[in-house]
């Protein structure tokens, strides 16, 4: 995700499933370029700040201390990871909002239009970067309906060619298709369609 230098340390990945006041945990690894690593959790409290815990560090340089460490995860990497999951929480809300409006509201005998599942597709993108291990739990609730229609609108979305099939992309769990990314952006979808992209989202 972030440069690294020989001594300096970036993020490798981020687990989140949610990010609210009160209730938003966040599992974050780093590491630099000689090997060494650090996992820490951050944690948003109810009154919107947030605490960093050192959970593992695995140092072999010896001229890194392990106040260094510390300084670390307490700072640059925090700092960094608190904005890469806002950025990631704001846009998992924003998809909750338009799937709320009626034009994407599921009624019996209607067939959603391409709109709608690409929009599905593009809502996996975004639940995957963070999400991955559970996914389809996430996105349920994102949509409001249960873990079996969930699967179904993912299944649908992969049918018209919105999402790529298990087996590719991060993870072998598939990626947003270049199709549902002409959809997307031609129904103004996209709020960033350039930060979608350098967030790997699409």
């Amino acid at each position: 995700m972030s440069r690294k230098s020989a001594s300096g340390f970036g993020i490798d990945a981020i687990e989140c499933f949610e990010w609210k006041l009160g209730t938003g945990i966040a599992k974050v690894e780093a590491s630099n370029l000689v090997g060494d690593s650090i996992r820490f959790t951050l944690y948003r409290h109810p009154e919107d700040f947030v605490v960093s815990n050192t959970d593992e560090a695995e140092i072999s340089s010896a001229d890194i201390p392990p106040y260094r460490v510390q300084e670390e995860v307490n700072g640059p990497l925090s700092d960094e990871a608190e904005r890469e999951i806002s950025e990631w929480w704001r846009e998992v809300l924003r998809l909750r909002d338009l799937f709320n409006f009626k034009t994407f509201q599921i009624s019996a005998g209607v067939t959603p239009d391409d709109s709608f599942y690409a929009l599905v597709a593009y809502l996996y993108g975004v639940r995957q970067a963070f999400s991955y291990r559970k996914i389809v739990e996430c996105m349920a609730e994102d949509l409001d309906i249960g873990m079996d229609a969930c699967r179904e609108r993912i299944r649908r979305a992969r049918n018209r060619g919105f999402l790529t099939s298990p087996g590719r992309g991060k993870v072998g769990r598939g990626r947003v298709t270049k199709k549902a990314v002409i959809v997307l952006d031609n129904e103004r979808l996209l709020r960033n369609k350039s930060q979608a992209e350098r967030k790997e989202w699409i």
